[in-house]
């Protein structure tokens, strides 16, 4: 299995189409794709469809507000470890911050913030989703080859005349078959004393 490099997918919520348009412009990096919306609704609709490795998430929104997003995506197997990096134009009393944490969100960002501070934060949050997914590929590698090693150990019905292998589902194949059905070793074909003697008695 090849270690496989996708696009990382970023969610960015916000109703004002100048900030999502500033958000876009600051955030865009090789190898991340933004999916941009404008409505909590659209944000579910969104994460429905799509692993995303971070949330930047305006706090008002019409209708469903950052925090019911968040809140939905707490409920959900599928989203409630998603990092969330909540971000608000109003400057709210202490109590709504902390309501912001509590609720899942790994910072809260006051506009005007500085633009470095947010794109590092989703840079490292990126880097993160990755390293993640690196590790699911190389465990799924591990696993595949493990199986494939205890294929390989206990007892092998070999015939006593022909050496043929009796394989899962009681069918007789060649040994040189089933090892390299069940492994990754490669042959390169030789000939022993005793076969050259029979093959070529004269030799």
């Amino acid at each position: 299995m090849e270690e496989t490099h996708e696009p990382v997918d970023v969610l960015v919520v916000d109703d004002v189409p100048e900030n999502l348009l500033e958000l876009e412009t600051l955030l865009e990096a090789q190898n991340r794709n933004l999916i941009l919306v404008e409505s909590g609704e659209e944000a579910l609709d969104a994460l429905a469809d799509h692993d995303v490795a971070t949330v930047v998430l305006d706090v008002h929104l019409p209708g469903m507000s950052g925090f019911d997003v968040a809140e939905h995506m707490r409920s959900n197997a599928r989203t409630q470890h998603v990092p969330i990096l909540f971000v608000t134009a109003v400057k709210q009393q202490p109590h709504h911050v902390f309501v912001g944490y509590e609720i899942g969100a790994v910072d809260y960002l006051f506009r005007p913030f500085d633009p470095h501070v947010l794109r590092s934060k989703v840079g490292i949050l990126c880097d993160l989703w990755m390293q993640r997914h690196l590790i699911e590929q190389k465990n799924a590698q591990l696993e595949q080859q493990f199986a494939e090693i205890k294929t390989l150990r206990g007892l092998i019905a070999v015939c006593a005349v022909c050496h043929r292998i009796r394989d899962e589902q009681g069918l007789w194949e060649r040994c040189m078959s089933y090892v390299a059905r069940h492994t990754e070793a490669e042959f390169t074909h030789a000939i022993c004393e005793s076969c050259a003697e029979e093959v070529y008695p004269d030799e």
